[in-house]
């Protein structure tokens, strides 16, 4: 906690991310089986973080690094109010002595009517020397919140507050009025890169300035916030959209998650600016420059990761031979080899190979035209056969109204049921006024076919019928 500012102390968690399942009520023999974890845990599998607490929901459970001077400290602020000072109890175990801190009675200020919140905390304190086993690690804490005892249970205005109380409480808004903490994590054995935590938009060399401000916020009463004239002339812009903060213990639930799935203003994305990103993009850059430069390894053996250039699927013949593709075996955790396996030396492309990448990808895209240039003739081909279809049926329409003309003064308009199309005056304007033999023309143009007449009978031998005479 060294890295920690002096005013953020107090109210500072520094919390494992491994996740526990919700339980209303924790045994000694559970929490037995999770402390005896727990050190695998914060080794292997899970980072740490500092964070503000806010009023955890009961039935939560999850492991909290405290250092041995700091053990018979308060606890750091959770965002209840608690009426009661935090007893401790010890108690034998398989062995081993556990320590329980419990905190019996709390509300949520300005959410709660009645103190129906109990807390307790444990951890290792000792081990018999008859127990075949390593020393317990005393600084890991299980800490579980759960519904108080139903006899003390009480009106959330008859709880008594102590000035201590009112003090942590006006701290904690100070603080949090400063603005969001820059997560980071990290692993618990690497101490080397714990990070420094500072109140969130003021540098070390500020914080000194502040500490007087704060002070006089802390000595107000409860409720009361502290007023502008104590704040910095100039304050870090915020970059989130409204809404409670995090650690916020104004007495509001917890609604972190509604506030993730809640995108009607927009989400986290949609509210950085271009200096948040760059920064962000500058201070991960930074972090690897640190761990390269403090690495007890020389440079030139230091070997990069294989980024996994190598396509797979149908781009898989660009890169074969040339590119690794991404490793998608899926490794068991439990499996582990006696030895780490030594990474492969990383090696640069040669020219033949980037040549050979270079005429692959050519070829490739010689293929795809040629492919863009097939599907735009089918459909030209298409086109033109929707083109005829439409050109016989409106042809079919036109011979509906079309004339027979046998001689210039006399024609003879052919039978057919449809009305003029002069008469509902709904048609296209020149329908009816031209011939069979026009329509024919432009059918025969358009299709490059001969049309030829079929009559209806055909007479096979004229026997012993007679012409009429004209």
């Amino acid at each position: 906690s060294q890295g920690v500012a002096p005013q953020l102390q107090p109210h500072l968690h520094l919390c494992s991310q491994h996740r526990f399942p919700v339980v209303q009520s924790l045994d000694l023999q559970q929490a037995f089986r999770y402390l005896i974890d727990a050190p695998a845990i914060v080794k292997h599998h899970a980072s740490m973080a500092w964070e503000y607490l806010s009023a955890p929901n009961d039935g939560r459970v999850w492991l909290e690094w405290i250092p041995r001077e700091k053990n018979d400290y308060p606890y750091p602020s959770d965002g209840y109010v608690w009426g009661d000072m935090e007893q401790s109890y010890r108690q034998d175990f398989n062995g081993y002595t556990l320590e329980l801190k419990v905190q019996g009675i709390g509300y949520r200020p300005g959410h709660d009517q009645m103190a129906t919140h109990a807390r307790t905390r444990y951890h290792f304190v000792g081990k018999n020397p008859s127990v075949n086993a390593p020393m317990p690690d005393d600084t890991l804490w299980l800490v579980h919140y759960h519904q108080a005892a139903q006899h003390q249970i009480m009106p959330a205005a008859q709880v008594p507050v102590s000035p201590q109380m009112q003090q942590i409480i006006s701290q904690r808004r100070w603080l949090e009025s400063q603005g969001r903490l820059d997560r980071r994590d990290f692993m618990l054995h690497d101490r080397e890169h714990w990070p420094i935590i500072n109140i969130p938009g003021h540098g070390p060399s500020q914080q000194q300035g502040q500490y007087a401000a704060q002070q006089a916020a802390q000595n107000r009463p409860y409720g009361a916030y502290p007023q502008q004239a104590g704040q910095p002339p100039s304050k870090r812009p915020r970059t989130q959209g409204p809404g409670a903060l995090p650690g916020s213990s104004d007495g509001m639930p917890d609604t972190s998650i509604e506030a993730e799935e809640d995108t009607a203003l927009g989400d986290y994305f949609d509210h950085l600016t271009q200096r948040d990103i760059s920064l962000a993009r500058y201070t991960q850059h930074h972090r690897w420059m640190e761990e390269v430069f403090s690495s007890p390894y020389a440079s030139s053996n230091i070997v990069p990761p294989d980024l996994g250039l190598g396509l797979m699927g149908e781009l898989k013949g660009l890169t074969d031979g040339i590119l690794q593709p991404p490793n998608m075996e899926v490794r068991d955790v439990a499996e582990r080899p006696a030895k780490a396996k030594e990474p492969a030396p990383f090696t640069n492309l040669k020219k033949e190979q980037v040549d050979e990448f270079s005429k692959r990808v050519a070829k490739h895209l010689e293929e795809g035209q040629a492919e863009i240039e097939r599907m735009k003739a089918e459909h030209a081909a298409k086109m033109q056969d929707w083109k005829k279809v439409k050109a016989l049926t409106r042809a079919e329409k036109r011979l509906r109204f079309a004339s027979w003309e046998v001689h210039e003064d006399q024609p003879i308009t052919v039978f057919r049921l449809e009305a003029d199309p002069a008469v509902n005056g709904n048609t296209d304007e020149g329908l009816g006024k031209e011939n069979v033999e026009d329509v024919i023309k432009d059918v025969e143009s358009l299709l490059k076919v001969n049309i030829k007449g079929h009559p209806d009978a055909t007479r096979i031998c004229k026997g012993g019928l007679k012409d009429r005479k004209p």
